[in-house]
């Protein structure tokens, strides 16, 4: 596989044919992108208070976009992270902001139990991608999915009984009436969660999820799922963010500076086998 990186890389370097005809062919298909980052600080502008549900926060900094919102315009929510140490870090990183947040070490299910979870946890004399420890799933095929990235993948696999919960029973434990954001990055469980929200009790206004570990199937299930809860879809590079189509259509600056035109280096960066989980 790794071979045929290298292959590939050379036919995308930048004096090559395959370089100039790719781009042309980028740009035609997909021509814009939506930013993330943009549409959240325009819906931090359209609502004064704003709680949301974050499933697989994870250790709450590295590569997260909610935790500038959360830090500097004091989001309110519940952050839920199934693995221990990552769960230990999270609560670190949010200290300062506790008191506007709840910790949950749970993984989230169709209904309260135990399950065996899945992750990774890097040895002192194994080097691995920084991106390593957010591989958590309760399907260990993903995480073996990586191995072309990291070799003795295998051998930092720890398999652990965690205790489970359903998004609904998380919604009454704390009393959430109203929610405005959705966020769920599970490594390929993300739709399995997705249908067991409960939208007959809240809707959400977003909805982001992690789809590039679903399959195409089960990706397509998913945008199939989500537009009969009436949601308009948008792709953000491996992630999914759904907005309701009532609330767009009555605050459409909500996308306001969200589209951004593919620059050259971006399409390249697309394009390329990189080291990227």
């Amino acid at each position: 596989m790794k071979k045929i990186n290298r292959l590939l890389n050379q036919f995308l370097s930048k004096d090559s044919f395959f370089y100039f005809l790719l781009i042309r062919i980028y740009y035609y298909w997909k021509p814009t992108y939506l930013e993330i980052d943009d549409v959240l600080s325009n819906y931090s502008k359209l609502k004064s208070k704003i709680f949301f549900i974050q499933i697989g926060a994870n250790e709450g900094k590295k590569t997260d976009p909610l935790y500038n919102y959360i830090s500097s315009y004091r989001w309110e929510g519940v952050l839920v992270e199934p693995v221990k140490f990552l769960f230990e870090k999270l609560e670190s990183n949010y200290k300062m902001y506790s008191e506007q947040l709840f910790f949950e070490n749970v993984a989230i299910g169709k209904e309260d139990g135990k399950q065996i979870f899945y992750y990774v946890k890097a040895k002192e004399d194994i080097e691995v991608p920084f991106w390593a420890e957010e591989l958590g799933s309760f399907d260990k095929e993903v995480i073996l999915k990586h191995k072309i990235y990291i070799a003795e993948i295998e051998s930092l696999i720890i398999e652990e009984e965690v205790q489970v919960t359903s998004i609904s029973n998380l919604q009454k434990k704390y009393d959430i009436k109203e929610l405005d954001i959705l966020m769920i990055d599970t490594e390929g469980y993300d739709f399995n969660i997705l249908i067991t929200y409960p939208f007959y009790e809240i809707v959400p206004d977003i909805i982001i999820y992690e789809h590039k570990h679903l399959g195409n199937t089960r990706h397509k299930e998913s945008l199939s799922f989500l537009r009969k809860h009436c949601y308009k879809l948008f792709s953000l590079e491996g992630d999914t963010l759904a907005i309701q189509k009532k609330y767009l259509k009555k605050f459409p600056s909500l996308l306001d500076g969200a589209k951004k035109k593919y620059d050259r280096e971006r399409v390249v960066k697309m394009l390329r086998f990189n080291n990227s989980h």
